[in-house]
């Protein structure tokens, strides 16, 4: 392996960038929310550049409209969430 970018261009490759910089990623934007079967739910989050999985979080809502608990529904790029009555979400 060469570290001399000239070699690497003269046999044919380019040379790949070496910023690897993080940058803060944009928040996803769901999508549709579906029923799926009895007291679940389907999220289709909107793709996020750089995003390989999503971190969602549920949580019933209470008197007022008002969060209760937060429960962690799992990381992954498509959810079922299984719930009884309305929901606030966090992605």
């Amino acid at each position: 392996m060469s570290n001399n970018p000239a070699v690497v261009l003269s046999s044919g490759f380019q040379v790949a960038g070496t910023n690897r910089a993080k940058s803060p990623l944009s928040k996803p934007v769901i999508i549709s929310m579906d029923a799926g079967k009895s007291t679940e739910l389907v999220l289709k989050l909107s793709p996020v550049t750089n995003a390989r999985i999503f971190d969602v979080e549920f949580a019933p809502l209470g008197a007022n409209n008002t969060p209760g608990d937060w429960k962690d529904a799992g990381l992954g790029s498509q959810f079922v969430i299984a719930s009884r009555g309305s929901l606030s979400l966090d992605v």
